[in-house]
């Protein structure tokens, strides 16, 4: 099992830091190649511009998306550890 860089890992946390929680979640998923949750982390992103607020249904897709990009991370990832805390 391989390492995901600790460069990509302090990209993610600093997107979280910064309140940028489904950014951090497209860095992760287009890391592993996973396009299709890039695709709509990015359709959540831009509902969540248009709307002005992060609204119910968006966090349910939003927490649908984590818990598969996160599944996808920990089978691929020997440091999935850091990855997560960087959330």
């Amino acid at each position: 099992m391989k390492a995901l860089n600790p460069i990509i890992i302090k990209q993610i946390e600093d997107a979280t830091d910064n309140n940028m929680h489904t950014g951090a979640l497209a860095i992760l998923a287009a890391v592993m190649g996973n396009n299709n949750m890039v695709v709509w982390l990015e359709w959540i992103d831009e509902c969540h511009g248009l709307a002005g607020k992060m609204t119910q249904d968006l966090l349910e897709d939003r927490a649908l998306v984590s818990k598969q990009v996160m599944e996808q991370a920990e089978a691929t990832y020997s440091n999935f550890n850091d990855i997560y805390a960087a959330f």
